[in-house]
């Protein structure tokens, strides 16, 4: 089973909308989303590209993706005017940013990596 698609036994994986809701933590309502404001030149855009949007069309090249989990059929997509970090995140950014928010991974938060399809107990097991 790749983390995408179907296992033999019907199971879908965890971190797709096809897997049902046996993993929603919660909901929240959210209005539609407003026109891009570039953020000041302060320390929030620091280290950051301006991206300048675009349309294009969205989906699996090469005809091996899961429609339930809308990976097909291709279709358009337009985003709005972006900023992105010009780097990745450092792990030494990451844990300051944990720091700061109290932010909790997925795999925190549910006690299993969906990429890994294992629970963190398991996933040392099998390290040692």
């Amino acid at each position: 089973m790749s983390c995408c698609t179907p296992s033999a036994e019907g199971r879908t994986s965890c971190c797709t909308p096809s897997a049902g809701d046996d993993h929603v933590i919660g909901t929240i309502a959210l209005g539609p989303p407003g026109p891009f404001r570039p953020a000041a030149a302060d320390r929030t855009t620091r280290g950051q590209v301006s991206l300048p949007g675009g349309a294009f069309a969205m989906s699996d090249a090469f005809g091996e993706g899961y429609v339930a989990d809308g990976e097909g059929p291709a279709h358009d997509v337009r985003l709005d005017p972006f900023l992105v970090d010009a780097t990745t995140v450092t792990n030494a950014a990451f844990a300051a940013f944990v720091k700061d928010t109290g932010y909790m991974t997925d795999a925190e938060r549910l006690g299993m990596s969906a990429v890994f399809h294992t629970s963190w107990a398991a996933a040392h097991i099998r390290v040692r």
